[in-house]
């Protein structure tokens, strides 16, 4: 997954107003390997998406269609 799909997992939590420490610890991982998830620096798997939205209460096809634009434009 490339660093936009990192920004956009990063953009969605930070809206819902989730700790990326309670995203770490749901999926069972260190927050600093959660924190490389967001940078970008690490791949993420169509399963690992689907963990991560879960965990946001939301859809891996909403995190995958965010877009800052629409939000601040409206």
């Amino acid at each position: 997954m490339s660093k936009e799909w990192g920004y956009k997992i990063k953009r969605m939590r930070e809206i819902i107003g989730v700790k990326q420490e309670v995203v770490a610890d749901a999926l069972g991982i260190k927050q600093n390997s959660y924190s490389d998830i967001e940078s970008g620096l690490s791949d993420v798997s169509d399963e690992r998406l689907d963990q991560i939205a879960e965990i946001l209460g939301t859809t891996a096809d909403a995190i995958k269609a965010h877009d800052d634009k629409v939000i601040y434009n409206s």
